[in-house]
């Protein structure tokens, strides 16, 4: 025991003394791409965006070594431009660690924010269960053990692996957000949004925040290390 702790002291000591860097994880580089140059957009216009990801660790989504899934975008219309880096700065990294989990728990395969895909929008889910009493409880259990029925025949998948007390947290985040109608999100790499109409009392002043982040997994896989890489563009409304 004893040559086995010096053994332990000199090697730390090496490594300590050697000047060689330690190796720690480095936070990926996330870039939008939008065809506009100038930041400007018109309303009522689909709007197409790619989304590119570079990390050390994880690799390049331009050699398809990053999961698409775990590619988030906000989009935030925001009526009145002087409050966007107000939003940046304080609500839009509130929405980062419950989108991520999503992400890397497959969520948005089968469900969007605001359009039906195979299940319900989260926008419809919110709209059905906020304020219901105990549904919390229940859409954790409807997660947790699967079923069918109360969005037609569509069966959800049951996730057993999930953790009971991180689902409610999503699905609070779902019931608290999920009707707002300024806030839209997707996963991927690459997809369009539409601008809303322009307002009949001529409003000016409207721009459109996109953040794309993404959570990479550590060092050596292990995303209790993992850094989160981001992106954001404001788009202003002509």
């Amino acid at each position: 025991m004893a040559n086995k702790a010096l053994t332990s002291l000199i090697l730390g000591s090496f490594w300590l003394f050697s000047g060689l860097p330690i190796q720690e994880n480095t936070a990926p580089k996330v870039k939008i791409h939008v065809p506009n140059n100038n930041n400007s957009i018109s309303w009522n216009r689909v709007v197409p965006y790619r989304i590119t990801v570079s990390d050390l660790e994880d690799g390049s989504s331009a050699y398809d070594e990053i999961a698409m899934n775990e590619v988030i975008l906000t989009i935030k219309y925001v009526p009145d431009a002087t409050k966007a880096n107000d939003f940046l700065a304080t609500e839009a990294k509130k929405n980062w660690d419950t989108l991520s989990w999503m992400g890397r728990n497959a969520c948005f395969t089968c469900h969007r924010a605001k359009d039906k895909l195979i299940g319900p929008s989260f926008s419809e889910i919110a709209k059905r269960y906020s304020e219901q009493p105990d549904s919390v409880l229940f859409l954790v259990q409807k997660i947790m053990n699967g079923g069918k029925g109360n969005w037609g025949e569509q069966i959800m998948p049951a996730q057993p692996h999930l953790l009971p007390e991180q689902v409610e947290g999503v699905i609070k985040w779902i019931l608290r957000n999920g009707k707002a109608e300024d806030l839209n999100y997707f996963s991927g790499l690459e997809g369009a949004f539409r601008t809303r109409a322009k307002p009949a009392d001529g409003e000016k002043n409207g721009l459109y925040v996109l953040q794309a982040h993404y959570l990479d997994h550590g060092l050596k896989g292990n995303s209790p290390d993992g850094k989160l890489g981001s992106d954001s563009l404001f788009l202003r409304l002509d």
